[in-house]
């Protein structure tokens, strides 16, 4: 079988064709239309804050999206007069927020700058949109990889503990099924894998999260953490369930790398 980043390599070989198809797929057509079609409305930094969708997909395409929360922050930095080699974004050593910063045309009230007439002009409008896609196309091939390793090593996995001692394989199921691996403690991790799905009163089942439900589900370990004579710690159907899921729980359902996986799962 041709591996995930191998089918998402020959994908995306012309990277402007991937471009055009992730663009045309409704889910990011919609956004980006909705985008275009709102910006325009934007006079003020508070404009952009209060619209969710259109300061998330902004966020999302300068890969910021882990800062989204962080509104009075971002609006230090949208405010931040950009000539000025001591003011906030200028100071910050991550050269992402100069760029998203550099992409408005914010004055330091948060007002939109005499000069300008719109937040954002069509060609920052457009490279917004575009960094938006490039950046999905790239997150999908990152998740294509680890999917790959997962897939790979999952077949080596005897044991609970041998899951839990690898940690990029842990992380990647805990990831794919919603859990913070910081606060989840190896113990604890280690009695959700070893429930039964089935028993309702098993410690997975018990667990306000279902989360945790889901993720005793996803493997075949028994009560005492091995894996069955002659079975596996996941069938191939659990495999694939737990890397379709990973795409969809990282936003990338729609991904070009998605779209190769689904495919080849489906000629499969």
């Amino acid at each position: 079988m041709v591996s995930t980043y191998l089918s998402y390599r020959l994908y995306s070989a012309d990277l402007a064709k991937s471009l055009t198809r992730e663009a045309s797929l409704k889910a990011v057509s919609r956004e980006a239309e909705y985008y275009k079609a709102n910006i325009g409305s934007v006079k003020s930094v508070d404009d952009l804050l209060k619209n969710t969708r259109i300061y998330t997909y902004a966020m999302k395409a300068y890969g910021l999206e882990d800062m989204t929360y962080a509104k009075a922050f971002m609006r230090k930095v949208l405010e931040s007069d950009l000539t000025d080699a001591n003011s906030f974004v200028r100071k910050l050593s991550d050269t992402r927020f100069l760029t998203f910063a550099e992409a408005f045309n914010f004055s330091t009230d948060g007002t939109i700058k005499v000069a300008d007439v719109v937040a954002q002009d069509s060609v920052r409008e457009e490279e917004t949109i575009g960094l938006y896609s490039d950046r999905r196309i790239k997150q999908g091939a990152t998740l294509a990889t680890e999917a790959d390793y997962f897939r790979n090593k999952m077949a080596t996995i005897t044991s609970v503990d041998d899951l839990i001692g690898n940690s990029r394989l842990l992380n990647f199921a805990l990831k794919t099924y919603g859990i913070d691996s910081r606060y989840a403690s190896p113990g604890f991790i280690r009695n959700v894998l070893t429930s039964d799905p089935n028993d309702p009163s098993s410690f997975a089942n018990q667990q306000t999260n279902t989360a945790y439900a889901k993720l005793a589900a996803a493997f075949s370990f028994q009560a005492d953490g091995s894996v069955a004579p002659g079975g596996t710690a996941q069938t191939t159907a659990q495999t694939t369930e737990t890397i379709y899921q990973a795409y969809d729980t990282a936003g990338l359902g729609a991904s070009p790398a998605a779209a190769a996986f689904k495919s080849q799962y489906f000629q499969t």
